[in-house]
């Protein structure tokens, strides 16, 4: 059965003439004609009673078939439309990997960049852990995109600046001491540390001493309660001004200590319209200045 047959019976049916009809969908009315009369062979029995052959009336077949008629007809061009909103990323949905510990201060920055460039297009979140956790969701094709810590990119995957985020030390003020005073590793080091990440994986030089690790593999909300308890320093990203903390900027000789986050996505893949709008428009920001610092306050 072709749709277009099916369209002619239903305008030959609004319209009440098939010249009407004809006229209606810019051809003639012999080749609707034959179109209906193709279809009634496929159905097995008249759509028309033809006895005037002016204005053709509905045949019991007609009219008990017509309102289906007209749905498939509707679902079809919904689904037309749905496929062209698609294809020029206007609808949809972006699944993008971020980790518990970057969501704070990565989605706001992310969901504002999507709805300036496809506003109908709806951000979906893979929430995976940090680093490795993260990375696997784009292998494993949990995700489309994702944000990824240089540290964990593998030759399978590329990507483009997304943001910094500053370390920050959060305890605290009887342990952790001054608010917004810079703190030396070598001091913080010293300290009991709650931890995102295994102890294993803390990137700091730590000179052969031992890290007195309280907690490891946190996530923020924990690490923040155990902060607030005096359990120990929450070793954390992109925060600042958090009510009944101390929060203090890390420094290793003077210098700030900040991670670059990568918007990733698996190298060879055809990226979806929305997905390659926003890899464009990242790219696209780097050329004219530094990759923002990101912050959830």
């Amino acid at each position: 059965m072709e749709l277009a047959d099916l369209r002619a019976f239903v305008e030959a049916a609004d319209h009440g003439t098939f010249t009407a009809a004809a006229s209606g969908l810019h051809t003639t009315q012999p080749s609707l004609s034959r179109r209906i009369a193709r279809l009634e062979r496929e159905l097995g029995g008249p759509l028309f009673d033809r006895l005037n052959r002016r204005a053709p009336k509905l045949a019991p077949l007609g009219e008990a078939t017509l309102p289906y008629a007209r749905h498939l007809l509707a679902e079809y061009d919904r689904f037309i439309s749905l496929v062209q909103a698609l294809a020029e990323g206007r609808e949809g949905v972006l699944t993008v990997a971020v980790s518990q510990a970057a969501g704070n201060y990565v989605l706001p920055t992310l969901q504002h960049q999507l709805s300036d460039l496809h506003a109908g297009v709806q951000l979906q979140v893979v929430e995976r852990l940090p680093g490795p956790g993260v990375r696997d969701a784009l292998l494993e094709r949990d995700a489309e995109l994702a944000l990824v810590d240089p540290d964990f990119m593998t030759p399978e995957l590329e990507g483009a600046t997304f943001g910094w985020v500053e370390h920050v030390a959060i305890g605290a003020a009887d342990l952790v001491g001054p608010d917004d005073v810079p703190i030396e590793w070598q001091e913080l080091m010293t300290f009991p540390l709650l931890l995102s990440v295994a102890g294993t994986d803390v990137a700091y030089p730590s000179r052969g001493a031992k890290l007195r690790i309280v907690h490891e593999g946190g996530s923020p909300g924990v690490l923040l309660g155990m902060a607030r308890a005096g359990m120990g320093v929450a070793i954390l990203a992109g925060l600042s001004h958090l009510p009944g903390l101390v929060v203090r900027p890390i420094e290793i000789s003077g210098t700030r200590q900040r991670s670059r986050l990568q918007l990733a996505w698996r190298k060879g893949a055809v990226l979806s319209v929305a997905a390659r709008a926003l890899v464009d428009n990242v790219r696209g920001r780097l050329m004219d200045r530094e990759a923002p610092v990101l912050s959830a306050h």
